[in-house]
């Protein structure tokens, strides 16, 4: 058995494995997964898959899957293991677990709470969890029914130079409670123009939403608002410009943190359910000598 990172060009080989496109977060530099691997004379079958993300504050496992004739023999064990070595090595102290309704009841692991628990995963707390859903509809939701004109102005990353969005970027990165899928040096490349917004104080960046393409999803990588108003005229004037470039394209939404809370609790106010639950690596590395011997 040995554990390998997936390869964009090799996505489409665990598509099995992977049945809700979970794989596409990997057009993301943050984005990784891992895949169990059976290799027997010179053939490789695909065991089991992990898939997440990884930021200089925590990694978060998003997705993880074993084939039904391995199941059972240590895989699921060997790959989040492997997370937490990941974990230790790049001096990361947090590790999240999102286990989200979204997918319905019959791909939703009922025993998927005591597993986490029994692999050092011990605060739970209720969130909206991650979710891929379609512009068309999120457009029918009440949320997005606001009148645009009547909300601050938001600005188009394309509205500006290449060498000013770098700087706008930048800025944005600057902001302690920014919420971000990307790393500094990344954010030229990353955002799409066309679909990212700002709100500007004269000259000055004072919230953003930058969005990206990831595969056939699209992907928020950064959100910081200073109110209500400002994220509404954000998410609405991002939404225009999708529905006007796209028609109709899948959102995959990342919960990351309080403020991406906050803004999908007044987009969704049916309160989809989802947990997530969190790790101290500390906890890991007290044992991490003798579970290194044990691999």
């Amino acid at each position: 058995m040995k554990i390998y990172r997936v390869r964009k060009e090799d996505v489409s080989f665990f598509k099995e494995l992977d049945p809700f496109d979970r794989l596409s977060i990997i057009e993301n530099p943050m984005g990784f997964a891992r895949v169990a691997m059976n290799e027997d004379d010179d053939q490789k079958e695909a065991a089991g898959i992990l898939i997440g993300t990884i930021t200089e504050k925590r990694i978060t496992v998003d997705w993880i899957a074993v084939t039904p004739e391995c199941s059972g023999h240590g895989i699921g064990e060997e790959l989040l293991l492997n997370t937490f070595f990941m974990a230790d090595e790049n001096d990361i102290d947090e590790i999240c677990a999102v286990m989200s309704f979204e997918y319905g009841t019959e791909s939703f692991s009922k025993g998927a709470e005591s597993y986490f628990e029994e692999r050092f995963f011990e605060k739970e707390e209720e969130a909206y969890g991650d979710m891929i859903i379609s512009l068309s509809e999120l457009k029918e939701m009440k949320f997005f029914d606001q009148n645009l004109s009547k909300l601050p102005k938001a600005v188009a990353l394309s509205s500006f130079k290449a060498g000013e969005v770098q700087e706008i970027c930048d800025k944005l990165c600057s902001i302690d409670e920014a919420e971000m899928l990307f790393q500094k040096e990344d954010a030229k490349s990353l955002p799409d123009r066309d679909l990212s917004y700002v709100i500007m104080d004269e000259e000055e960046p004072c919230g953003g939403l930058l969005v990206q393409e990831a595969g056939e999803c699209l992907l928020p990588i950064y959100y910081y608002a200073e109110s209500q108003k400002e994220s509404a005229a954000l998410v609405l004037s991002s939404m225009q410009a999708a529905l006007e470039k796209y028609e109709d394209r899948d959102v995959l939404i990342l919960q990351r943190g309080k403020k991406v809370f906050e803004l999908l609790s007044r987009i969704f106010n049916d309160q989809r359910g989802s947990k997530i639950m969190t790790a101290d690596i500390s906890v890991f590395r007290e044992y991490s000598s003798t579970l290194k011997g044990s691999v």
